[in-house]
């Protein structure tokens, strides 16, 4: 059995209007790494002080190496879920590369919905499918499970 990686949420830091996101990464005793997003003042809104941004950001890596992950810190339960099932899928599809691993976390907790309007990021290839998804977000229909689009709109 392999040695678990440690993954251990730091506070974030402020300074020189930035905000800094980190984690150690604790791949054995002897051997870490400290992992960080860093984001300008006005966007520290949209940070959370969860581990789910650096679970997602090693998700594959960890897969790769067959090793499990204990977050010392909270991650969302959803997530924690949906990635069971994304690696699954994977080591079905690639089982020569990547490998079912357990995720877990000191503390399992959906985080509260975020303040402020919602925004959203698009690529526009100019195809069919960027073009659809333009048109929604354009029109506000950005629900997760939109209602049937209908003539007039």
């Amino acid at each position: 059995m392999t040695t678990p990686i440690h993954l251990w949420v730091e506070d974030h830091r402020r300074s020189d209007d930035q905000v800094e996101a980190a984690a150690i990464l604790e791949i054995a005793p002897e051997r870490s790494r400290r992992l960080w997003y860093r984001v300008a003042e006005e966007h520290a809104p949209s940070l959370t002080d969860d581990g789910d941004p650096f679970v997602l950001a090693l998700v594959l890596r960890m897969a790769k190496e067959g090793r499990s992950v204990h977050v010392h810190g909270q991650v969302s339960p959803s997530l924690l879920r949906n990635l069971e099932q994304h690696l699954s899928a994977w080591s079905i599809w690639k089982p020569d590369r990547y490998a079912p691993i357990e995720i877990t976390a000191d503390v399992e907790r959906e985080r509260a919905e975020p303040s402020g309007p919602i925004q959203a990021a698009c690529g526009f290839s100019g195809g069919v499918d960027s073009s659809f998804t333009a048109f929604r977000h354009a029109r506000g229909v950005t629900t997760r499970y939109p209602q049937p689009l209908t003539a007039g709109i």
